[in-house]
């Protein structure tokens, strides 16, 4: 098995700020730590390709075009085109699609063409994309639209040999939106040897120590979808006199609406906005954080919560879909109802004022955090590679639609020639019919 060829396909990768990038960055080094060649294929900043070597892994950044729903986010409508010279340069023995859009379809269609299996974990849920469209939650146009994203992601995963999700709350999902084919659960994973405790006499020292400022971290993409709104009400429904901070790691389109519910709320010193962190400066403010908070209720596992915890940080958590694998009511943390900022204000001051349930609290989320060691999700992604070299490719049965996508991907830049040449001829030719009635 060492010595394969891996090669990833997914629509963001650091250094663009995403959770699936960051799992997908922490996979490919630790799959090329155990002597794996490793690609990733992603859109990137240009119209051409670039190809770079970071950390041992080969990235292929397609040529792109900015997505306008979303600013700083951008795909490439046209990957087909260049998933020949992806596949010549790299030569893979497995493709893992990351998800199922213009790229993951792409790098899909030409492992078929090439007879590689492909294996697909999914990270996807139409909350995670729906809000950007304006749609309202409920609505007829928003279960519509619901619906399509449901349907294309089983036309597309029901093509590959295994798929997987990071929790299994996450491939009940798949079942319940009619995806009937096996689902294996498969954690993301996190390398405990990079985070430290301190240690818990020092902890609680600190803790202790008269005017200790308790600090709140909560870390993600700043945007409406993980709401940080309401922890920032959280913040408003704590007494006055309690010495804390929230603080806010990441950047987003919806940093300025925040800020300015600080302002209304007066909250000023007790919030604040840390932006975007290295590694290593988060790894830092964990160490010298109090409790972990979320109000985010579209996680299909919730990295953050994994490193949080990894520190032994309680944490207060929005009950919504995957978040209670993590955090087990009265174990580890608590759970409060989605948008219910009095309620999570309410959980945070119960482990603020007893210290004994917090140590409580803090040594459960060590012991709950170990079943997800990175080295544990290294072990199974081996053994699904093997699993899908010895199913091959071409394990479903192929529908005439799926056919008739696969040809048209793979022939996209050679359609789009012809296109343009028949565009082309067309006007010549109808310039040459004006010109005999001028």
């Amino acid at each position: 098995m060492k010595g394969l060829r891996i090669l990833f396909a997914l629509e963001t990768y650091p250094p663009e700020i995403s959770g699936l990038g960051k799992a997908v960055q922490r996979l490919a080094n630790g799959l090329v730590s155990r002597g794996y060649k490793v690609g990733v294929v992603c859109p990137g900043t240009k119209l051409t390709m670039e190809v770079t070597q970071e950390n041992g892994v080969t990235v292929f950044r397609l040529g792109s075009l900015p997505l306008m729903l979303h600013k700083g986010f951008r795909f490439a409508p046209l990957a087909g085109s260049f998933m020949d010279t992806v596949f010549d340069e790299f030569k893979p023995d497995v493709v893992h699609l990351e998800d199922h859009f213009s790229t993951g379809l792409a790098a899909l269609t030409e492992s078929e063409w090439r007879d590689i299996p492909a294996v697909g974990t999914n990270h996807f849920h139409p909350d995670n994309l729906l809000h950007y469209l304006k749609a309202k939650k409920g609505s007829n146009n928003y279960r519509m639209l619901v619906q399509v994203l449901w349907r294309s992601f089983r036309f597309v995963y029901r093509q590959l040999a295994v798929v997987t999700t990071p929790t299994q709350t996450a491939a009940d999902i798949l079942k319940e939106n009619g995806f009937n084919h096996p689902v294996r659960a498969v954690s993301n994973g996190i390398d405990l040897s990079l985070y430290k405790r301190t240690a818990s006499e020092e902890a609680a020292k600190r803790r202790q120590a008269p005017g200790h400022v308790w600090q709140l971290v909560t870390v993600g993409r700043v945007e409406q979808e993980k709401r940080f709104d309401v922890l920032i009400k959280m913040v408003s429904f704590l007494p006055k006199e309690l010495p804390l901070q929230l603080v806010i790691v990441g950047k987003g389109q919806h940093k300025p609406v925040l800020e300015k519910l600080v302002g209304d709320l007066t909250l000023g010193q007790k919030v604040k906005f840390a932006g975007a962190l290295s590694d290593e400066e988060l790894r830092e403010l964990y160490a010298n954080s109090d409790i972990l908070v979320t109000a985010s209720e579209v996680e299909l596992q919730g990295l953050t919560i994994m490193e949080g915890m990894a520190y032994g940080l309680p944490v207060v958590a929005t009950k919504a879909m995957a978040i209670p694998e993590l955090v087990h009511e009265g174990v580890n943390g608590w759970l409060f109802a989605p948008g219910d900022a009095a309620g999570a204000a309410e959980k945070v001051k119960q482990i603020i004022n007893d210290s004994r349930m917090y140590e409580r609290f803090s040594q459960q989320a060590l012991v709950l955090i170990a079943k997800h060691d990175f080295q544990r999700t290294l072990d199974a992604y081996e053994e699904i590679y093997q699993q899908a070299r010895q199913l091959g490719s071409g394990m479903r049965k192929k529908t005439w639609k799926w056919r008739l996508v696969e040809w048209t991907v793979h022939y996209q830049s050679q359609l789009i020639v012809s296109v343009i040449g028949g565009l082309i001829i067309v006007l010549l030719a109808a310039i040459y019919l004006i010109s005999l009635f001028i």
